[in-house]
């Protein structure tokens, strides 16, 4: 679980906030996958949220 809660603090950093959801859930509004965990966010921050984690992928 470790790179999805340096996943939440980089959006945070950015002022986007994130929720960690069970990969089981079926309803979504927008999500980042990371791992076996998906990370949840606004509709309307889901495009700066992928750009944001997609520049610090390594």
């Amino acid at each position: 679980m470790h790179e999805v809660q340096i996943a939440k603090v980089k959006l945070e950093s950015e002022g986007i906030n994130s929720y960690m959801v069970d990969e089981n859930l079926v309803y979504t509004v927008g999500a980042v996958f990371i791992e076996d965990y998906m990370l949840m966010v606004v509709a309307d921050a889901f495009d700066k949220a992928l750009s944001i984690l997609s520049l610090h992928k390594t």
